[in-house]
């Protein structure tokens, strides 16, 4: 079951990453970067689901609350206003809105 839930992680996220890669080939210097740094905090983000993952499946559970740690939740608040920023640097640089 779990092992089922981080192929198909890593399976979304291999797909991501091409069509943000192929974004960068047409983007601006600045998107560009947005984008390199929402998807280097992506993959530590899939990297350390799949520790906790290991760990469940191993039946650690010593310290439930550590296994989504305060550095997952503060990369994932980050990729949450990278996410943003792309957004609105992209319709910025389509000339539909944004500053």
């Amino acid at each position: 079951m779990f092992d089922e839930h981080v192929d198909s992680m890593r399976n979304s996220f291999t797909r991501s990453r091409a069509e943000l890669r192929g974004l960068q080939l047409v983007s601006s210097d600045k998107l560009f970067r947005l984008v390199n740094d929402f998807i280097q905090h992506q993959e530590e983000l899939l990297n350390d689901s799949g520790a906790m993952i290991d760990r469940l499946k191993r039946g650690d559970f010593t310290k439930p609350e550590d296994l989504f740690t305060s550095e997952m939740k503060e990369k994932t608040n980050t990729n949450a206003q990278l996410f943003d920023e792309i957004l609105k640097q992209m319709r910025k640089e389509l000339g539909i809105g944004g500053t």
